[in-house]
């Protein structure tokens, strides 16, 4: 596997698991906002639960009529906003609806035939809810305030048994969620940000790697080839430039080397071909040498024979 290929793939690791774990924050914030907004809910839910017992506390202990403690208790939920335009309704166990602040022509009502556009009877579900756990969460569609669209909502409802008061208000997930989309387009924004350097980081890598080793390999050629006249180039300013630099040291090392071996071998020849002259010389003059002694022989046998 080439160096490209292996910086390749370690990028898309970094990146898919950088994915993953945003993906996994993504949808843990989310659970955690809507877990949050619920807690909100559900206790505003409890506020608009004491202040039916205030008020019911005070017609037992005969400060008020019933009826005067109902309305003054309705009242009191009706003007409770929190989060906007987030808002208390009251319905009773049949169900009808006894207080309902942003649509007031609902009051007096019957709800059970009340359906939202999936078919499920939000007002007798939540008075089954009631009914059977005494407070809980109920999701289902319902249109904003000003408007008749229906949106996703959930909603926390609980029973005021003496009464037979259900006490609900809800959040609509779409406001959990754009706030939840604007913190996801921010963390995309830098996912790519870091993404864009990452790339930038990996081809100035690459590039100055990939030049190096080519020239590397250049001039490894052409010291192979004998030729020590080249010198490597550096790429950039970082080690890999360094040990090019070093390189050309090893070089330069080696072509003084080279110069002194040839300027010895030199030496060698010059003082072999003088030698070789004096080898010579000297032959020559022993070759003379030798036939003067023979002359002198012969002239000394012809002597002896006279």
């Amino acid at each position: 596997m080439t160096i490209a290929r292996k910086l390749a793939l370690l990028v898309l690791f970094a990146l898919f698991g950088m994915v993953m774990m945003t993906a996994w924050f993504l949808v843990s914030e989310r659970k955690l906002i809507l877990e949050e907004r619920q807690t909100g809910v559900r206790q505003v839910v409890e506020v608009a639960h004491g202040i039916a017992v205030h008020f019911h506390t005070l017609s037992t202990k005969g400060a008020m009529p019933d009826e005067e403690a109902r309305q003054r208790a309705a009242a009191a939920m009706q003007a409770l906003r929190y989060s906007g335009n987030e808002y208390i309704w009251i319905n009773d166990m049949h169900p009808r609806m006894v207080m309902h602040p942003v649509r007031p022509e609902l009051n007096g009502q019957d709800l059970s035939a009340n359906k939202d556009p999936n078919g499920l009877p939000l007002f007798m579900e939540f008075v089954r809810t009631v009914k059977t756990q005494g407070a809980g969460f109920v999701p289902y569609m319902w249109p904003k305030a000003g408007s008749d669209t229906p949106v996703e909502k959930t909603s926390y409802v609980k029973g005021f048994e003496p009464w037979g008061w259900v006490l609900g208000s809800g959040i609509y997930v779409d406001d959990v969620m754009s706030g939840a989309y604007f913190r996801w387009a921010m963390m995309a924004a830098i996912a790519w940000l870091f993404v864009g350097l990452g790339a930038y980081l990996f081809y100035s890598f690459y590039r100055v790697m990939d030049g190096g080793l080519r020239e590397t390999k250049r001039h490894m050629r052409a010291m192979t080839a004998g030729d020590l006249t080249t010198s490597p180039r550096g790429w950039g300013r970082d080690e890999s430039a360094q040990v090019m630099q070093e390189l050309g040291r090893v070089q330069g090392s080696l072509r003084g080397l080279v110069r002194s071996v040839r300027q010895c071998s030199d030496g060698i020849v010059h003082a072999s071909g003088r030698m070789a002259g004096d080898a010579t010389d000297l032959s020559a003059r022993t070759e003379h040498a030798a036939a003067a002694l023979v002359g002198s022989s012969t002239a000394m046998a012809r002597i002896a024979a006279q």
